[in-house]
C-alpha cells in the first residue's frame, strides 16, 4: 500500500510540474520569432559602368578602383580613361606618384572585353 501511495504522490507531483510549465512549452511566455534573413542588394555600379543583365558597358573616365569580373560580358564604348589617362612619366618617382594617387582597373583572368565600333 505504501508503494501505491508513493507512486500516486510522484504521479501527482509530475502532473502538477508539467501543468505549471504551461501549454507553450517554454515557461509560459511567447517566444520571439527569428527574423528572416534579407537579401543584400548588389552594390551600385559607379557612374562609368552601366549593366543590363550580365552585359556591362564602360564609358568615360574610370575615376575609382574597379575590377572587371569574368561573370559578366564587358563592352568599352568610346574613349575610356583610367585615372589620369595616358600621360608621359619621366622616371620611377613619377610612376610611384601616379600609382599612389591613381586609380587601378583590375581585369580578372577569363574576362572578355569588346569595343564598340565608332
Amino acid at each position: 500500500m505504501k508503494q501505491k501511495t508513493l507512486y500516486g504522490i510522484l504521479w501527482t507531483a509530475s502532473a502538477l510540474a508539467l501543468a505549471a510549465c504551461g501549454g507553450g512549452g517554454g515557461g509560459g511566455s511567447t517566444p520571439t520569432p527569428t527574423p528572416s534573413p534579407t537579401a543584400t542588394p548588389p552594390p551600385a555600379e559607379p557612374d562609368f559602368v552601366s549593366c543590363v543583365g550580365t552585359t556591362c558597358t564602360i564609358t568615360g573616365d574610370v575615376d575609382q578602383d574597379y575590377t572587371l569580373v569574368s561573370s559578366r560580358n564587358w563592352i568599352i564604348d568610346g574613349v575610356v580613361r583610367v585615372g589620369a589617362g595616358n600621360v608621359n612619366l619621366a622616371d620611377a618617382a613619377a610612376v610611384q606618384a601616379v600609382k599612389a594617387a591613381g586609380v587601378t582597373l583590375t581585369i580578372q583572368p577569363g574576362v572578355s572585353v569588346k569595343a564598340m565600333a565608332r
